[in-house]
Order: structure tokens, then C-alpha cells, then sequence
């Protein structure tokens, strides 16, 4: 699956950014390093969007499996007290919860990468500034 990417303005300024705090000089003009750029920022996208894959499916195996060991050690037989049911419910419901919170939020990341592929690369790339921020004065990026 090829993802189109086109390499904006704002990813640009964002990358003279990081690359003037490792203390890298980049010639935009060249034409070597554009479809570089563009096919690294290719990956990023496909990372992302494979990483986004693999966590539903690690989730609902999780969920499935977890649900199945919960209903298995449960003795229906003895649960006769309201306080009880209430638990059981509860129990289930934060399963069946979480599971669906992650598949929203980790399919919402596999439609952006689908329709806006920028979006992401421009969030890779400010994440990576900021954790060159906070790291200390001896990593070469301050």
C-alpha cells in the first residue's frame, strides 16, 4: 500500500528546525534529498498506521481473552446478592469499554494516515522536537 505524501511548507520549516538544533545544514534544492525526505516520511506514515493495526488486533485478543478467563471463574451459581450483579456488570462493562475506546482511537489514526498522511508526519516530527528539548545538554541536540 503506497501512501501519497507531499512534502509541504510546514513539514519543511519543521524539518530546518530539527535539523538546525542537531546542527545540520539541508539543501532543499537538492534533488537527492527530497525523495529521501519523502520516502522516510512514507514510512513514518505506514509505521503508524501498522502500529495502529497491530494494537486492535492485540486488543481485542486481549478483550476476547479476558473475558472468556472471567467467565470461566465466575460461579454464576453463588452470585444471588445485588452488590454482586452490580460488580459482574461492572466488570464487564469496563472490558467491553476499554476495548472499544482503543479500537476508536486507533482507527481514527488509521483514517488519518489514509486521507491525510501530512497530519501525521507533521506530529512524528514535532514529537521528536520536543523530546530533543527535554533531553539534557550532553545529546547534541541542544
Amino acid at each position: 500500500m503506497d501512501i501519497k505524501l507531499n512534502l509541504s511548507d510546514e513539514i519543511i520549516k519543521l524539518l530546518d528546525y530539527l535539523f538546525e538544533k542537531m546542527g545540520i545544514a539541508v539543501d532543499w534544492s537538492s534533488e537527492n534529498i527530497l525523495p529521501y525526505i519523502l520516502e522516510l516520511m512514507n514510512k513514518v506514515v505506514q509505521y503508524t498506521m501498522w502500529r495502529s493495526v497491530l494494537t486492535i488486533a492485540i486488543v481485542v485478543v486481549f478483550a476476547f481473552i479476558g473475558m472468556r478467563l472471567y467467565l470461566k471463574f465466575v460461579n454464576w451459581e453463588d452470585i444471588v446478592d445485588y452488590n454482586e450483579k452490580l460488580w459482574d456488570g461492572i466488570a464487564r462493562f469496563v472490558i467491553v469499554a476499554v476495548t472499544c475506546l482503543v479500537i476508536w482511537d486507533e482507527g481514527v489514526k488509521i483514517v488519518t494516515c489514509l486521507t491525510f498522511p501530512e497530519k501525521i508526519a507533521i506530529e512524528y516530527i514535532q514529537d521528536m522536537m520536543n523530546k530533543g528539548e527535554k533531553r539534557g545538554p550532553n545529546t547534541g541536540w541542544k
